[in-house]
């Protein structure tokens, strides 16, 4: 417990970083054949979304478990309190969603 605690508090800077990529590693089976998966990637700076990865679903790459990992180009410069979330595009025919 005593390694947790420092003298002085730690406070995070404010000066603009530059998020190159996401990589995630193992692929996630959240297909419904469960061995991939088609991700998309949200930026938030506070609850204000500045960039987001989600296209159209055709253009929308699918990693498979063979892929190894998702590398997720993203090259945008943040500042503040950034959020970056993870997601599994999912695409809609007629009533039902289909992985």
């Amino acid at each position: 417990m005593c390694d947790l605690l420092a003298d002085k508090p730690y406070r995070p800077h404010f000066k603009p970083l530059t998020i190159k990529a996401i990589t995630v590693s193992p692929i996630p089976f959240f297909n419904k054949q469960r061995n991939g998966c088609r991700p998309y990637c949200d930026v938030l700076i506070g609850e204000t979304k500045i960039y987001s990865t989600c296209t159209d679903f055709e253009r929308m790459k699918e990693y498979r478990v063979q892929d190894g990992k998702i590398f997720i180009p993203l090259n945008i410069t943040v500042q503040g309190d950034v959020i970056v979330s993870m997601y599994h595009l999912r695409s809609t025919i007629g009533s039902r969603l289909q992985a």
